[in-house]
């Protein structure tokens, strides 16, 4: 075409192949608007519950170990002394407990 306008091939107008990471190679000239919106939730879903993972975790904890140490004392007192004992005892992987089962849930609702 002239003036750089878009071909419908998987060849451009100067004569390389399209991209394989380019939609056109994959859909052609097809409207895929709504997969690119779909992923687009998807995504942002599962990074969201990623990152509020950790306060998830302690929501859980502060939940069940405070019926488990009801006379003992409580074993996890405030939030920041929470994510200190996670952070000692487990690492990072103590935050992440449990953000797959969440990712694997919420992304069909967030996309």
């Amino acid at each position: 075409m002239a003036g750089g306008g878009e071909s419908s091939t998987l060849v451009s107008s100067k004569g390389a192949p399209t991209p394989v990471w380019s939609s056109r190679y994959w859909f052609g000239d097809a409207d895929i608007t709504w997969l690119k919106h779909l992923m687009a939730g998807g995504v942002s879903g599962a990074v969201s519950r990623t990152v509020v993972s950790p306060l998830e975790r302690m929501k859980i904890l502060f939940q069940v170990r405070h019926v488990q140490s009801r006379g003992a004392g409580a074993t996890y007192t405030g939030v920041f002394g929470t994510l200190a004992k996670i952070w000692r005892e487990e690492g990072i992987a103590g935050y992440m407990r449990g953000n797959g089962t969440n990712v694997v849930r919420i992304v069909p609702y967030s996309a």
